[in-house]
């Protein structure tokens, strides 16, 4: 968990971690969601990235690949969808034998 964008880029250094998938606003003060994501992505290649926004997608710009490893979830939502969500993606990139 962090606060903003820098917070969580600087976590990035810390060897103790490892990330799957990060949830993140698409714009923010400083570092924005897309940023953010792109230098995560230098440690973790695979790193999911799951962007929420107040804004339609459509208004959102280039948000990275369009590949399974990019989401979108519109605001406002329920903590159960979100949940739901995350579980769906996750579920996804599981191997058959988890």
């Amino acid at each position: 968990e962090a606060r903003n964008g820098e917070e969580a880029l600087a976590l990035v250094g810390s060897p103790q971690i490892a990330i799957d998938l990060v949830l993140t606003d698409v714009m923010m003060p400083r570092v924005g969601g897309p940023q953010l994501v792109a230098g995560m992505r230098k440690k973790w290649p695979d790193l999911v990235a799951v962007y929420m926004s107040g804004y339609p997608r459509d208004e959102m710009g280039d948000l990275g690949d369009s590949s399974d490893r990019v989401h979108f979830l519109p605001k406002p939502f329920h903590p159960t969808d979100l949940l739901s969500r995350i579980d769906e993606i996750l579920g996804t990139r599981r191997s058959p034998s988890s």
